[in-house]
């Protein structure tokens, strides 16, 4: 769905936990001049349904959340329409990202008894964290691939943004409503990693350097086997290759 200039805007950013959801949402909302959110609905078609019914779904106003893609999400949305986007990013880099985050802010996982609890306080290489990455983790890749398949969403992929943001943004708001290079430049600089780490506190939490291949750095051959084995047809759905193939 493309806005219409002029008309009221209202993004979702729907997608896999640790693919770069808060950039994305801040990359757009300063693209288009939108309001984040400061209470937005849990992960839940319920809980967007009474969101949007109760008007706390503003115009001109951005979110991000991790919905799946189901017919009851799609009856939920606002009758007028929003725009959704979903950013994708390779599964290893993700994992890695996940693991580094529950070490960080380990409360929302222990609160809500996510599996992934059970990295926490763990090295990477732990038999605990390979027990989560092998039994666990494809409940997040299929999250990627669910919204992928769906066609329901405009797709941005995190190392895009980091190869060529500038033109990365300029295609995804073809999509939208497209904008100009000089608007994206200020929006992708406004929205910087490197700035938004600057205001400490939350984002020093959620925002960790940009980069791509991280992996690189953290994952054995038993992580890369368990990826091989157990996800390779999901990741080459997702558009990315595996260890095996990329070593080739």
């Amino acid at each position: 769905m493309r806005i219409v200039p002029g008309e009221d805007v209202r993004i979702i950013v729907a997608g896999q936990p640790k693919t770069g959801n808060v950039w994305v949402k801040h990359i757009l909302a300063s693209l288009y001049d939108l309001e984040v959110a400061a209470e937005p609905p849990a992960g839940s078609a319920e809980a967007l349904q009474a969101f949007v019914e109760e008007n706390r779904f503003k115009p001109d106003s951005i979110f991000h959340e991790h919905f799946w893609p189901s017919d009851a999400f799609f009856d939920a949305l606002p009758a007028d329409g929003c725009h959704l986007v979903t950013p994708l990013r390779h599964p290893y880099d993700a994992f890695v990202s996940l693991y580094h985050f529950a070490q960080r802010h380990p409360e929302p996982f222990l609160q809500g008894n996510d599996p992934a609890r059970h990295m926490i306080g763990k090295p990477i290489g732990d038999p605990a964290v390979l027990h989560f990455l092998e039994n666990d983790f494809g409940g997040y890749i299929q999250l990627s691939l669910s919204w992928l398949v769906s066609g329901r969403s405009s797709i941005t992929r995190y190392e895009d943004l980091c190869a060529r943001p500038v033109q990365e943004v300029q295609r995804l708001a073809r999509e939208i409503e497209p904008v100009g290079w000089w608007r994206a430049r200020r929006a992708t600089r406004a929205a910087s990693a490197k700035k938004l780490r600057r205001l400490g506190g939350y984002w020093q939490v959620h925002i960790r350097a940009p980069g791509v291949d991280d992996w690189k750095n953290h994952l054995t051959e038993a992580h890369l086997s368990i990826f091989e084995t157990r996800y390779g047809k999901l990741i080459e759905g997702l558009g990315y290759r595996t260890y095996s193939d990329l070593a080739v």
